[in-house]
């Protein structure tokens, strides 16, 4: 895979370009998954074993910035990054963790409140996530729950 465009990216976001930022770029590049710095880290320490989980943070830190890519705070506890900047809303399955992109429709579209702390205020973003159990979940539940409800009657007769 060529670096010629993440090198012209950098350049363009006025971020200097190092091998580490070349490799965090290809990781990124088309990814939908919506990984975590942890899971950009190994990917990239793959191919660059002396790099350091801090420079993988530093560096999403820095392409988040300069609207590289979006942060999605999802969980309290780590946040996952967007190389897709367009506007769109996300779902997180509270089951199995994965990430899904939700493509808006003019009908979707979020009007800022009436009320008297917008006045005068300028709205920059609206995210919204949505918290659900995905098909995939609820069907291996399913399979599960028909499984158990069957090792329950067999065990009771």
């Amino acid at each position: 895979m060529t670096t010629d465009p993440y090198v012209a990216k950098l350049r363009e976001v006025g971020l200097r370009i190092t091998p580490q930022r070349l490799a965090i770029l290809a990781v990124l590049d088309g990814n939908t998954s919506h990984p975590s710095a942890l899971e950009v880290f190994n990917q990239v320490a793959k191919d660059y074993p002396a790099i350091a989980l801090a420079t993988v943070y530093n560096t999403l830190d820095a392409l988040s910035k300069k609207g590289m890519l979006r942060e999605l705070p999802i969980t309290k506890d780590k946040i996952n990054y967007d190389p897709d900047t367009s506007e769109h809303d996300h779902a997180y399955c509270a089951m199995c963790g994965r990430i899904f992109d939700i493509v808006t429709t003019d009908e979707c579209a979020v009007r800022a409140p009436q009320s008297g702390v917008m006045e005068g205020a300028n709205l920059i973003s609206v995210r919204k996530i949505y918290y659900i159990e995905c098909k995939d979940c609820r069907e291996k539940k399913g399979r599960r729950g028909k499984a158990l409800d069957k090792a329950f009657r067999s065990s009771n007769d």
